[in-house]
């Protein structure tokens, strides 16, 4: 699990799938980008996505980096082909931190694609 994770007690622990798509580029990008990395969540006020290699981690930088949602325990070698989404666990350290997984997802695949097109 997530160094950051360490010590912090969530509050549920869903079993879930990163899509196919978030995944394929999250290979991509933990090949070409040094990690930890820290990608901004524009539109989500003072959050920010720290991907690193076990766990990929919401923050909520104006309350001491705390976590809010994070997804961890990928089991890539469960899907059958790049086209199936990734089994994980995903887990909750806010009350409304459900509200926010999509969002984050989407916004990480933004960002990610951004990134990898300035180290090209």
């Amino acid at each position: 699990m997530g160094s950051r994770l360490e010590g912090v007690p969530a509050l549920a622990r869903r079993r879930d799938q990163v899509p196919a798509a978030c995944w394929n580029l999250w290979r991509r990008a933990r090949k070409r980008l040094p990690l930890p990395l820290r990608l901004p969540l524009p539109g989500l006020h003072a959050m920010a996505l720290e991907l690193e290699r076990e766990a990929w981690i919401c923050l909520e930088r104006r309350a001491a980096e705390v976590p809010v949602i994070a997804w961890v325990a990928f089991d890539e070698a469960a899907r059958a082909g790049i086209h199936e989404p990734v089994p994980c666990e995903v887990l909750y350290f806010h009350f409304a931190a459900s509200k926010l997984r999509a969002r984050v997802l989407e916004l990480m695949v933004r960002e990610l694609g951004a990134a990898l097109d300035r180290v090209r």
